[in-house]
């Protein structure tokens, strides 16, 4: 089963945190299956949309099972943005410095108490028509999926393109600050606070983080969606 990625500190994660449910079956990354697969442009206006496409396109391409993820920031007195745009929302994909000066100048004229904000992740799960695809869907208790259009509700597996399709979404709250604290962590985690902790994310130690942060929520979904 492929890790639509090609970060292999990722890949080893997903492994780890997955290993109860995938049991034999191990992630790779697209460095690993053996085939030039090309970048999805991820278009879409919501990370669910993103997610569907890049799992859907890469198992197409690939003809194996897919988990492909999208995740973001996304603050309320914005209207949701940064949003999908998250990486590349001062223009340039994945420059940390010029997004975090971009935030900070948008929201200065908020109110602090009106500064709510999430950190959001989807993961999106595409089953492959093939004997692993098989094993993988009785291993998530899936009988049956009827066909789909478009985004499907999560956590419900419908079929799309000959292949099962499964959405799933996870999130962690917090408020926007204005200047940055702590070292660790990357993107806006300077910047997002954790109120009940008074902590950014960056100051959270990292095992406690993993407890807490929208991608450990997201995984927690897709194992709790599987049958003990």
């Amino acid at each position: 089963m492929i890790l639509a990625t090609r970060n292999a500190g990722k890949v080893r994660e997903f492994n780890s945190l997955l290993h109860e449910v995938l049991g034999d079956i191990p992630l790779i990354s697209l460095a690993e299956c053996g085939l030039a697969v090309p970048e999805v442009e991820e278009d879409g206006d919501t990370f669910e949309a993103n997610a569907l496409k890049k799992a859907l396109e890469v198992s197409l391409f690939t003809g194996m099972s897919v988990l492909a993820d999208d995740s973001g920031l996304e603050v309320d007195a914005l209207g949701g943005r940064p949003g999908v745009y998250s990486a590349r929302y001062a223009g340039e994909q994945g420059d940390d410095h010029a997004n975090n000066l971009k935030l900070v100048h948008e929201v200065s004229g908020v109110p602090v108490d009106q500064r709510q904000a999430r950190y959001v992740a989807v993961l999106a799960l595409c089953l492959a028509p093939d004997a692993e695809g098989q094993t993988l869907a009785r291993r998530f208790g899936i009988q049956d999926a009827e066909p789909f259009e478009g985004t499907p509700p999560l956590g419900v597996a419908v079929r799309q393109r000959d292949r099962i399709v499964l959405l799933f979404r996870g999130t962690c709250e917090g408020v926007i600050i204005t200047q940055p604290r702590g070292e660790g962590g990357f993107g806006y985690d300077p910047y997002f606070l954790i109120p009940q902790w008074d902590l950014t994310m960056a100051e959270v130690p990292l095992d406690q983080k993993n407890t807490i942060s929208h991608r450990a929520q997201v995984v927690q979904k897709l194992l709790s969606f599987a049958p003990n």
